[in-house]
């Protein structure tokens, strides 16, 4: 979260998952998506909601058990950062190269 804010003061990100990864088809790996979740009454994510098996865990169990929602002001901080990513990042790419050199 530091290079979306910026500042270090709000915790806060983003999950970006185009669901075309075939999780289904390895059980083995992605256990907690393949197999019955006893705290959503048997569900299998995979079979539930197909490709967005990933993202639909991600969003409902850390929000069950934690409240994991973003407030209103750490959105309002993290949005103040985004306003200089671009810049922030370009000049962190400048001097990683120039380290490189």
């Amino acid at each position: 979260m530091t290079y979306l804010g910026g500042h270090g003061n709000s915790l806060g990100g983003a999950i970006v998952d185009s669901g075309k990864f075939p999780r289904a088809g390895h059980e083995a790996r992605f256990k907690r998506l393949n197999e019955p979740d006893p705290s959503y009454h048997g569900r299998v994510y995979t079979e539930a909601v197909g490709a967005a098996a990933c993202i639909a865990r991600a969003r409902v169990v850390p929000l069950r058990n934690t409240g994991a929602a973003l407030s209103p002001f750490n959105a309002f901080l993290i949005l103040q950062g985004i306003e200089t990513l671009a810049l922030r990042v370009e000049r962190i790419s400048d001097n990683a190269l120039a380290i490189a050199k």
